[in-house]
C-alpha cells in the first residue's frame, strides 16, 4: 500500500518566500508588519504560511538570519579581496558602512533597536552575527600588527563608526556624509 502524504505539496519557493518576508520587515519593521501584509508581500497562503514557517516571529528570525549570514558573507569577500591587511579591513567596512538600501538603513540595526530588549532569540542572531565582524576585524587587525587589546577596541570603534555611518543615511544625511565617517574610521587603522 502506497504511503501518502498528508496535505497538498507546496507550491512556492521558500527561499524566495522568506526574501520578500525580509525585504518587508526592512521597509516597515517588525511591529508594523502585518500578518497580511507578510502573506501578500510573500505571495502564500495563511495555512501555507503556518506549515511552514510557523508564525511571524519565526519568519522574522530565518529572515534575520538570513541576512546576517549573507552581509558577513560579503565583508569575508571584501577581505578576501584585499592585497594587504589594511585594504581588506578598508573593503569590510565599506560593506558594513554602507546600507544597499540607505533610506531604510541596516535591517540588523532597525530590527536589533526595536526588538532585541524583549526577543531573546534576535539578541542570540545578534551577538552571533556581531560576533562574526568583530572576530573577522580583530583577525585583520592583528594582521596589521595591533596588539590583541588594540585590535578588540579598534574593532568595537569600528563597527560603532560603519553603524553610525548607516543610520545617519537612514536619517537623512548624505552619502558624502557617510563617506566621511568611514575615511575617519579607516584613519584608526594608522
Amino acid at each position: 500500500m502506497a504511503k501518502r502524504n498528508p496535505g497538498r505539496p507546496r507550491i512556492f519557493d521558500e527561499d524566495d518566500a522568506l526574501r520578500r518576508a525580509t525585504d518587508l520587515f526592512w521597509e516597515k519593521g517588525y511591529a508594523a508588519a502585518s500578518l497580511d501584509d507578510l502573506l501578500a508581500a510573500m505571495g502564500i497562503a495563511r495555512s501555507s504560511f503556518y506549515s511552514t514557517f510557523g508564525s511571524k516571529q519565526k519568519v522574522l528570525w530565518a529572515a534575520l538570519a538570513l541576512y546576517t549570514g549573507e552581509l558577513v558573507e560579503r565583508m569575508h569577500e571584501a577581505a578576501a579581496a584585499g592585497t594587504t591587511p589594511r585594504r581588506a579591513l578598508t573593503a569590510v567596512l565599506a560593506v558594513a558602512g554602507c546600507s544597499v538600501r540607505p533610506s531604510q538603513g541596516c535591517l540588523f540595526v532597525n530590527i536589533a533597536t526595536e526588538l532585541a530588549p524583549t526577543d531573546a532569540e534576535v539578541r542570540r542572531i545578534g551577538r552571533a552575527y556581531l560576533g562574526e565582524v568583530d572576530r573577522l576585524m580583530r583577525s585583520l587587525l592583528r594582521q596589521c600588527g595591533f596588539t590583541a587589546r588594540r585590535a578588540s577596541d579598534t574593532s568595537a570603534a569600528l563597527m560603532a563608526l560603519a553603524t553610525g555611518a548607516v543610520a545617519l543615511r537612514k536619517a537623512g544625511a548624505s552619502e558624502e556624509r557617510a563617506r566621511a565617517m568611514l575615511r575617519v574610521a579607516a584613519q584608526l587603522l594608522d
